[in-house]
């Protein structure tokens, strides 16, 4: 996303320098309409910037610190423009005021061949473009405002969206390792299990053998068992 924002920023900063190169090659009755291009432009150039900003904070350090500089440079290129762009508006004013014409829409005016009602009228027609001029300068600030706000917008969407999953993430890293632990105390009781299983068993075995040895009188008498496996064995052992 970072990448993406650098890109779209260098983008407009190149149409911000091609359009105020345009407003010299443009004719007199368009250099006013050229500026505002301009305007809208630059107002697009620090939407991106402070998109480029809210971007950065989710970095790493490192690639943070890659972009802060990037990102300076970029806003001294802005810089210059802008003193390029105030030059452009300036020298449009001093050529209204000096050059003893007004520029109205399409259509130029000389003053000096006005009378004094002209002049009024032609006043009033200028306040009403310039009025116009200003109420779409307006409009194009409010509808940069609004992309920005949803670009801001979405941009905490996906930052929220990113702090979730990196919740989620450390659930699940928690759950295998408890679950791994789960399997080792399985593992080991089983273990532990068979060992039981295979002492028990010796044990039961033990117990048949010494019962046998005493019922058939192999033990020398040395077996402690009821005196009725002893004699019964022994008593099978004289009928045979």
């Amino acid at each position: 996303m970072a990448e993406g924002q650098s890109r779209e920023l260098l983008k407009l900063l190149d149409e911000l320098r091609d359009a105020i190169e345009s407003v010299s090659q443009a004719d007199k009755s368009q250099r006013r309409s050229r500026i505002q291009d301009c305007d809208f432009i630059a107002q697009q150039v620090r939407t991106a910037r402070e998109a480029y900003q809210l971007e950065m904070r989710s970095l790493a350090p490192e690639d943070a610190r890659q972009h802060k500089a990037n990102l300076d440079e970029r806003m001294r290129d802005f810089k210059m423009l802008l003193n390029q762009l105030e030059w452009k508006k300036n020298e449009l004013d001093r050529e209204q005021l000096t050059g003893g014409a007004v520029d109205v829409g399409e259509e130029v005016i000389d003053v000096d061949q006005m009378n004094a009602q002209q002049i009024i009228d032609t006043g009033d027609r200028v306040q009403d473009k310039t009025q116009q001029s200003l109420d779409r300068t307006k409009r194009m600030i409010g509808d940069a405002e609004q992309v920005g706000q949803q670009v801001v917008q979405r941009l905490d969407q996906q930052t929220d969206q990113m702090a979730r999953i990196h919740d989620q993430m450390h659930d699940i890293e928690n759950n295998l390792t408890r679950a791994k632990a789960t399997m080792r105390t399985i593992a080991r009781n089983a273990v532990s299990d068979r060992c039981i299983q295979m002492l028990c068993g010796l044990i039961c075995l033990t117990i048949v053998i010494m019962i046998v040895l005493a019922a058939l009188g192999k033990d020398g008498g040395q077996l402690n068992v009821p005196d009725q496996i002893r004699g019964a064995g022994q008593s099978e052992e004289r009928g045979a």
